[in-house]
């Protein structure tokens, strides 16, 4: 009978430090699973930085160049009516209103990657 309960007892303990040795690899797999997804956390942001960074610098060269193609659109409005070739001077200004249409667009999307990247590095501080 004593050999049965010390068997017993030999199988309970086997069982019990079995149990406690896959509760431990699970929680090492849990952990480096969350290691890995901390890395590729800081990646992903990184390269949102990086986005960020030259959308700041693309903004700051397409806000230059706005200011330069008004006030060249300005000029050619004003200098159509005092031309010999107004129409062609009108024209030319429409076309350049058409650009600065599109620099607009560009802009607005620079903004919004720059904004983007400002509420990921807020949330980020909480």
């Amino acid at each position: 009978m004593k050999k049965v309960l010390l068997v017993m007892g030999l199988l309970v303990s086997a069982a019990a430090f079995a149990e406690n040795v896959n509760l431990l690899d699970e929680l090492n797999a849990l952990e480096a699973e969350y290691q890995n997804l901390s890395a590729q956390e800081q990646a992903r942001f990184e390269e949102e930085r990086t986005q960020a960074v030259s959308a700041q610098e693309a903004l700051s060269r397409n806000e230059a160049l706005h200011a330069e193609l008004s006030d060249r659109v300005s000029r050619l409005s004003s200098e159509a009516n005092t031309k010999f070739y107004k129409d062609q001077y009108e024209e030319l200004a429409k076309r350049y209103e058409n650009a600065l249409e599109k620099l607009d667009e560009e802009m607005a999307q620079q903004r919004a990657v720059i904004e983007d990247f400002q509420k990921i590095q807020s949330l980020r501080a909480n």
